[in-house]
């Protein structure tokens, strides 16, 4: 692979030999998704994205992969900001809008609970005033997606969530840790 690599590689858990990487193609500056069967050794394509790939994520049935690009406003064809969500390693793709409404949000990780709840934090791009930045949750593989950023006073730049409890991590930036124990609902320092 060749390019610029961002936000670096996911590993099929059940098939060690499967990585998935995100790679900004310099000669076309399209972010294309690709994976490798061989743990690196060979590559193919698996889908070109619009805008740049803000984060990516494999779930842990390696089942479900879901990509959130940057929708840069300033473009006229961007769509709503939102996940790419396959349930076919690939295969085939569907686009579904975190709210319908928002354009600039810059999700840098997106992480699945012990639940399989998927959790995206957003940094909203030109930061307006009042900025409060979204929080998105789904609790149905990414085909809707809820608000949950409550409390959360910035925006969030790593979520982490814990391997075997409904326990997840926001790392806001400047503002501290944040944790919720309810899939969003509440959120503590």
């Amino acid at each position: 692979l060749t390019g610029y690599a961002r936000p670096a590689v996911e590993i099929l858990r059940s098939g060690p030999c499967t990585v998935f990487a995100a790679v900004n193609t310099l000669s076309t500056g399209r972010w294309r998704l690709y994976r490798s069967d061989d743990r690196g050794r060979t590559w193919q394509e698996v889908h070109a994205f619009p805008g740049s790939i803000s984060s990516f994520h494999l779930s842990r049935d390696g089942r479900l992969l879901v990509v959130v690009p940057f929708a840069d406003p300033r473009r006229p064809d961007a769509l709503p900001d939102g996940a790419w969500v396959s349930s076919d390693m690939g295969a085939t793709w569907s686009h579904t809008p975190f709210d319908g409404r928002t354009r600039g949000l810059i999700a840098w990780d997106v992480e699945e609970d012990a639940a399989g709840a998927l959790c995206a934090g957003t940094e909203i791009w030109d930061h307006p005033q009042p900025y409060r930045a979204p929080y998105y949750r789904s609790l149905d593989r990414g085909a809707t997606w809820q608000e949950v950023a409550g409390s959360l006073p910035w925006h969030v730049s790593r979520t982490q969530a814990h391997p075997s409890a409904q326990l997840v991590y926001a790392l806001t930036e400047g503002a501290g840790l944040y944790a919720t124990e309810d899939q969003g609902g509440s959120w503590r320092r």
